[in-house]
């Protein structure tokens, strides 16, 4: 979005005076060729796409109404009905990465479900989503600057097959891995969710048509996907989420090995160590094919004696002794090498002088012995 010095303060002077266009019954507006104009790159079916956005709304005296300007938002104008009814209107009418600025009539800062039960019944209150301070100005026209910052198409879950739901699933989880190995968990588990999306709401139309080795493929896939899920949330240090997805993923299928471990080991990291150890020795029972080296190494750090509160101050204060005491010794032996340097200097310019034809100082050369 256009660069201000001020953001809480905008100049509507310029603005106001560039030609607009009516959008909606002469309610809504867009202004053509502002300073904060910028044209769509490309254009998209609001039906079908996840829109990603930010929204500036200032009074019609060039107040900034609100405080969240910066955060980009999605909406998906299919489904969302909470929304003000004035920001499908001005979405609709735009494409992706374009700014575009609006003035909006009151009337359209209500959302679908406000307009639609206003229909049915009149005598239901206004819902105001301004900022109590800035009520006094609620009936008065706003300006709005939207930037659209990205479009994700979104597809039809209702009409994929069983075969283009597999091939998906093997598409979106290498995208995973790969998010995964570059650390960016938060995204890694958003893509997670989407294979959710394409193998945990399988319509029971089409769930009737599956063979047995579909319903075992997608049982398998779908505890995989939480089981994934869980270790970005144990990277994250989202010990509870950790705790929740694997959960789920060992009800959906109770051989995910990696599920049970990671189940365990959040209960480890949250020092649930009695809970801990109960965990890591079930698996252990449970999976004795399984390479349990990792499990072992936890079982015994469970079974360590916990150090109390007065033995932790304890070793601290010997550790600090320990350090200082090595800087100490460092200091020595800094400065012994220092003196056996300034002694050979001392002796070596004796030695010289003597060569040169001039006396010994033999109390001196005394003192470097």
């Amino acid at each position: 979005m256009a660069n201000q010095s001020n953001d809480s303060i905008l100049d509507l002077r310029d603005i106001c005076s560039k030609p607009k266009n009516s959008i909606h019954d002469n309610l809504l507006w867009k202004y053509q060729d502002t300073q904060f104009s910028r044209p769509a790159e490309s254009q998209y079916n609001p039906e079908s796409c996840k829109i990603s956005y930010t929204i500036k709304e200032y009074s019609i005296q060039g107040k900034l109404l609100n405080k969240d300007y910066k955060n980009i938002r999605k909406i998906q104008l299919k489904h969302d009905r909470k929304s003000y009814f004035g920001l499908h209107l001005c979405l609709e009418s735009m494409g992706n990465k374009e700014v575009s600025v609006f003035e909006v009539n009151p009337i359209l800062r209500k959302s679908i479900i406000q307009l639609e039960a206003e229909n049915e019944r009149p005598d239901i209150p206004i819902i105001n989503f301004i900022e109590n301070k800035y009520r006094n100005i609620i009936d008065q026209p706003q300006i709005w600057i939207i930037e659209v910052h990205d479009i994700e198409e979104i597809e039809d879950n209702e009409k994929l097959t069983l075969e283009e739901r597999e091939q998906k699933v093997k598409q979106l989880k290498s995208q995973a891995t790969q998010l995964f190995k570059e650390q960016k968990y938060k995204e890694a588990i958003q893509v997670y969710k989407n294979i959710h999306s394409k193998i945990g709401q399988i319509p029971k139309a089409l769930k009737n048509t599956m063979t047995q080795e579909q319903k075992t493929f997608f049982q398998v896939e779908l505890s995989r996907v939480y089981s994934n899920q869980a270790i970005c949330h144990l990277q994250l240090k989202e010990y509870a989420k950790a705790i929740e997805t694997s959960k789920q993923a060992m009800n959906d299928w109770d051989q995910n090995f990696k599920a049970y471990f990671i189940y365990a080991k959040a209960h480890f990291e949250r020092d649930q160590k009695s809970e801990a150890l109960e965990y890591f020795q079930q698996i252990i029972q449970k999976f004795p094919n399984e390479d349990v080296t990792e499990v072992q190494k936890y079982l015994d750090k469970c079974k360590q004696p916990k150090t109390t509160k007065n033995e932790q101050q304890l070793y601290k204060k010997i550790f600090e002794k320990l350090q200082d005491k090595d800087e100490d010794e460092i200091q020595r032996e800094q400065k012994e090498k220092f003196e056996k340097v300034e002694k050979n200097r001392q002796t070596e310019k004796i030695l010289n002088s003597a060569k040169n034809g001039q006396s010994i100082n033999h109390e001196e050369i005394q003192k470097l012995q």
